[in-house]
């Protein structure tokens, strides 16, 4: 280890020669020592053996530079974003530096980019306009941060908005849903689709599997309402029988209950208090028979058997309706009521109505058997006021530009009453005048007697 001044004094040949071999000994080692040189120049080198560095001396000629450990570690000054500590030659606000302890950063055009830290990594720490992309092998924007737009987005397809937003298959929308979903455009089958999957296979699953499940809470994700899809029979090959359930919570209640399903049949079952061993009311749609049970509620089923159970009302495929006990009635409450008064007469248009014998058109799709009824059109000719008129619509809603008649047979029945009572009120007159007629016959005979 040697230093020197590298000044060469006058000497004789001896003395002169062991000079220059000390400063050449110095130079081979860097002015090695513990110490600095007693004199130093600009870009000076020490090899500085307590620190363990290789320094060079900076051009002012008042301090050393850290070049790197003398162990082989590279080292360079902490530097900034606008001044990396390892920079380029042709791009010196381009590179390395450090912004605090245990920090890396990486700056672009004098600007912090990416901050490497000991509990996290910042892209674009300092809010600046600038996106983060990653390629994929055929997509370029397999991941992307849009900063202009503060969102970020998936595949060129899923993004996620500044409010929070996901959108698929679009960039922005101006619905506040919190979910937007935009399907391919040009066939049918191009609308939004939203997958819920188990995870296993139909082979590995059972009858009531849950196959996926939708929340509705609040933000502290207490749970108010669900939709379920759950297996209804055990799954095989192309059978994935299905059933859907949805639950609410009641009030003071502080979990949902399930209210109605339907199943692979397309039955509907609308519970009352959750269970299918108390009364609900089940709906089927199907059966070629004009007979055939669309709806009916029913009493005190089995438990775990939807469907069955005592059937109080029911309503058929063509219309009909039958309960237990043939009551029906309106409501009728005199709280309910005002301007109540007598009904006049229904005597005349009672006994101006028609009652027919018919029977449907087979192309209507009703009933073809020989009823008896009326004809709303007949009925109008008389009491203009028991028929109402409907458009008549397609299965789109659409108006089809024609109307169909309907007669309010409930009102009908309670002319009838009317009528009735009338009726009872000349027998009754009748009957008194009748048995006045006898008893002055019966006196003329006795006299005559």
């Amino acid at each position: 280890m040697a230093t020197h001044d590298y000044v060469i004094a006058n000497a004789s040949g001896a003395a002169v020669r062991a000079d220059l071999n000390n400063a050449l000994a110095a130079i081979v080692t860097n002015n090695s020592n513990a110490v600095e040189p007693a004199t130093t120049y600009p870009f000076q080198w020490w090899a500085d053996t307590t620190a363990g560095q290789l320094k060079l001396r900076n051009a002012a000629n008042d301090d050393w530079v850290i070049i790197q450990e003398l162990d082989g570690t590279m080292l360079m000054e902490d530097g900034t974003a606008a001044a990396p500590g390892l920079a380029f030659a042709d791009d010196l606000d381009t590179g390395f530096f450090r912004p605090a302890a245990n920090q890396l950063g990486v700056a672009t055009n004098g600007v912090e980019r990416v901050e490497f830290g000991t509990s996290e990594v910042v892209f674009n720490d300092g809010g600046e306009d600038i996106d983060f992309r990653i390629e994929g092998d055929t997509e370029s924007n397999l991941f992307f941060v849009d900063a202009g737009n503060d969102s970020v987005s998936i595949g060129g397809d899923v993004t996620i908005d500044s409010d929070g937003r996901l959108l698929i298959g679009l960039s922005s929308a101006t619905t506040n849903a919190s979910m937007v979903a935009v399907g391919d455009s040009g066939s049918a089958t191009g609308g939004a689709k939203l997958w819920m999957c188990r995870g296993e296979s139909a082979p590995d699953m059972d009858t009531n599997d849950l196959l996926g499940r939708i929340y509705f809470s609040d933000a502290d994700q207490r749970e108010y309402a669900r939709i379920e899809g759950r297996t209804n029979q055990v799954p095989g090959e192309n059978d994935y029988p299905a059933i859907l359930l949805f639950s609410t919570t009641s009030d003071g209640a502080a979990s949902p209950t399930e209210r109605f399903r339907t199943d692979e049949r397309g039955q509907f079952v609308a519970l009352s208090d959750g269970t299918p061993s108390v009364d609900h009311m089940f709906a089927t749609v199907g059966g070629s028979s004009s007979s055939t049970k669309v709806m009916s509620f029913r009493r005190s089923a089995t438990a775990g058997s939807l469907g069955s159970g005592t059937e109080v009302c029911v309503i058929r495929r063509n219309g009909d309706i039958d309960n237990t006990n043939n009551s029906y009635g309106g409501l009728s409450d005199v709280k309910l009521k005002e301007n109540i008064v007598d009904a006049s007469s229904q005597w005349e248009d009672f006994k101006n109505l028609q009652i027919r014998n018919f029977n449907f058109k087979a192309e209507t799709g009703h009933d073809t058997h020989t009823q008896i009824g009326l004809i709303a059109q007949e009925v109008e000719l008389v009491c203009p006021g028991l028929v109402k008129e409907v458009a008549d619509i397609d299965h789109e809603e659409n108006d089809l530009g024609t109307t169909t008649k309907h007669v309010k047979t409930s009102v009908l029945y309670m002319k009838a009453v009317k009528a009735l009572q009338e009726a009872i009120e000349r027998i009754e007159a009748l009957e008194a005048s009748n048995a006045a007629l006898e008893a002055r016959l019966a006196a003329l005979e006795g006299g005559a007697a």
